[in-house]
């Protein structure tokens, strides 16, 4: 996961942050959380829980406790799913995420009241299992707002802010009304290709529904 911040008055200049922790130079960070044994506190998130290494218990029967991952994807694939919600994953998740995101607006503009001046945009995966209200209460819990029914938050699907980035865009590539083009989206656990054709007012139509595979950069070894 990642994030960048632009001013309404320049939204085309956004910068994206690529400072995580110790880790050098990087646009994103995992979504792993390393909890304590009662799996209630943090102890590390991101490239810092994949770098500890599995503590095992007193009794040899005992489980090793592993980083949680994947509760992006509702923890679905994993082997051994922690005793904790999927919302109290993600919450927990974003509050790490949202000390970064409020120290780099903060220190970019001194005098910005978070909380009433800054609009945050939240993509979620394509066919997400868990409502807009649910994310908005994990945000709230999170620390990114200060009323859950606060009006600055957007909660949009990734094919949705792909479709808007691509709207902004089509002169830059020359797209005209009646042309086909292909969108590739490519992430830590899959590369989508969405297929699209440019209509009459800027509508876009989908052409090939997104067909996907395992092959993101989680993949590569």
């Amino acid at each position: 996961m990642g994030f960048g911040y632009a001013h309404k008055e320049d939204k085309k200049y956004v910068t994206v942050n690529s400072e995580w922790q110790c880790c050098g130079f990087k646009f994103k960070v995992p979504t792993v959380l390393s909890y304590d044994d009662e799996y209630k506190n943090v102890r590390s998130w991101g490239y810092e829980a994949l770098a500890e290494k599995p503590i095992r218990k007193i009794k040899i029967k005992s489980p090793i406790r592993k980083p949680v991952e994947l509760f992006e994807l509702l923890l679905g694939k994993m082997e051994n799913e922690p005793p904790l919600t999927h919302e109290k994953a993600i919450s927990d998740y974003l509050h790490e995420l949202s000390k970064i995101v409020k120290e780099k607006i903060c220190r970019r503009w001194e005098s910005i009241d978070f909380y009433n001046q800054v609009l945050i945009i939240l993509t979620v995966p394509d066919n997400y299992k868990i409502s807009i209200w649910t994310m908005r209460e994990c945000a709230f819990k999170a620390g990114l707002l200060n009323d859950r029914y606060s009006q600055n938050l957007k909660v949009i699907t990734e094919s949705e802010a792909t479709a808007l980035f691509c709207m902004e865009n089509l002169n830059t590539y020359n797209i005209s009304v009646g042309e086909k083009f292909i969108v590739v989206e490519c992430g830590d656990d899959k590369v989508n290709l969405t297929t699209r054709m440019l209509l009459i007012d800027e509508i876009l139509s989908v052409i090939l529904e997104k067909t996907e595979d395992n092959c993101g950069g989680s993949f590569v070894y």
